[in-house]
Order: structure tokens, then sequence, then C-alpha cells
């Protein structure tokens, strides 16, 4: 699973302050965030196997991006008498997350998503669209459907956005709350710290390490309505031991 915390329009000079783990197969490759050229450009980073993204923002300052969840499959309904014929392929969730930063605001990017993942050509997924005036999230499990987000503060992992239940938000939840901030440098460096958070006296972490996969980048996204203000930080590894490197002059550039 991935985890995405998304504070929306609570600072009156950056609408999207985004932190943001991926997990993934540790023997998956990956580039990190280049301006991919447009129109519009967009600043993202690229699975170099299918050739999607899970996160990027594009010049129009609009975040899309995915996190992977459970898709029940319907069983049929009388047993085959011969062999399954092979069903189709599915399509990479991460070029459906590419293909929503094109457009120019999210809104239009979330009717897209519901659209195509109603289709029934992609996995089970959660898609996230974002932009200065508009916040949504589409869940693609047991049934699609368009959650749109008020201000504040939402967190997202392989369920259900805010989910109670779900051990992991309630920890990064409590960790924002313990890591104040005013500006929106200390904003970046509390979600860093609140990112880097490893296991502890056998409790799971914001960081995950497990068989085969686990945490394997981290960004830290503040998309401002000034763009020398914009701040893009990622770190191709798990933060708690990989450093994270600037890329916001790159941001700034492509926002402006």
């Amino acid at each position: 699973m991935c985890l995405l915390a998304i504070h929306f329009q609570v600072s009156d000079a950056a609408p999207l302050l985004i932190a943001a783990n991926r997990e993934e197969f540790y023997d998956r490759p990956s580039a990190g965030p280049t301006i991919q050229p447009g129109p519009p450009r967009v600043l993202c980073g690229v699975d170099l196997r299918a050739g999607g993204t899970w996160l990027g923002v594009n010049e129009h300052g609009v975040v899309a991006a995915v996190t992977n969840r459970a898709k029940p499959q319907p069983g049929p309904t009388v047993a085959p008498r011969l062999p399954p014929a092979a069903g189709p392929t599915l399509r990479s969730r991460g070029l459906l997350c590419r293909d929503l930063l094109d457009f120019d605001d999210a809104r239009a990017a979330a009717q897209f998503a519901r659209e195509q993942l109603g289709t029934g050509a992609y996995d089970g997924a959660n898609f996230v669209c974002l932009d200065a005036r508009y916040a949504a999230v589409i869940h693609a499990g047991p049934q699609v459907e368009t959650v749109e987000l008020p201000p504040g503060l939402h967190l997202l992992t392989a369920g259900d956005i805010n989910d109670a239940a779900d051990q992991r938000q309630a920890l990064a939840q409590r960790l924002f709350a313990e890591h104040s901030w005013t500006s929106l440098g200390e904003f970046a460096e509390a979600a860093k710290r609140v990112c880097s958070r490893g296991p502890q006296s056998n409790q799971p972490g914001i960081v995950l390490r497990g068989d085969g996969r686990g945490t394997v980048s981290s960004t830290i996204l503040v998309v401002t309505r000034r763009a020398e203000e914009a701040i893009y930080q990622y770190a191709a590894g798990p933060p708690d031991t990989t450093p994270y490197r600037e890329y916001s002059d790159e941001l700034r550039s492509m926002l402006s």
C-alpha cells in the first residue's frame, strides 16, 4: 500500500500540501522526478516498467496520485467445463494517473478517472485529483465512487479515504498533530519527519519494510499561489535512511 496525506486549503499561501510514501516491489525500476514535455508540462516520477507514474503535478497546479487497493472479483455462477481463456490484460493504473495530468483542472480529471475506472480496464485503485479549488478521491474497489474532499487533512492508504480503522492513517494523523508548523518550510520539515517514522516497539510505522516490497520513495509537495514559493522534495528510497533531494527549482520553473 501507499500513504497519502493531503492538507487541502488549510493554508492561504498553499492550497495543496502533500506528503506521500510510495510502496512497491523492490525490484520494480523507477526514475525520480523529471519535467515531462507538454502541453501541459508535468513534473513526476516514472515507472520504468509500464511508463506511468504514481504522483505528479502539472503546470496548471493539478496534482494526480494513485494507490492500489483490493478489487473483489466475481466468481463464476457455473463451473466451466473447459479451461477458461485468458482474460484481457488490464491497463496500468500508473498510465491512467499520467493521463490525469493532461487536464488543466482537477474536476475534469476526476470525472475522466471515474469514467475510465467504470470500464473495468483497471485493477483496484484509489485515484486522487487535486487543484487549488477542488479535491476528490475516486475509489475503484467493490464499486466506483467519487468522494469530494472539504478543506482539512485527509489520509489515504489502500482502502477508503479517512478510514478510522486504518492504524497507519491514525498514526499519521497523530504525528501531524504533534509536529506543528507556521510556515511552508516548517511544513516540509514536519512532513519529512512524519514520512520517515519507522516501526517502534513492535508497532508499525509510516515506513514499511516487507519481504520483497516496502517503502521505496517519499515525496513532499507544496503547491502555492506564488510559484516562487512552491516546494518539491523527493527521497529515492525509504526516507528514514534516504535523504530528500530538492526539486523545488524544477517545480517553480514549471509553474511560472
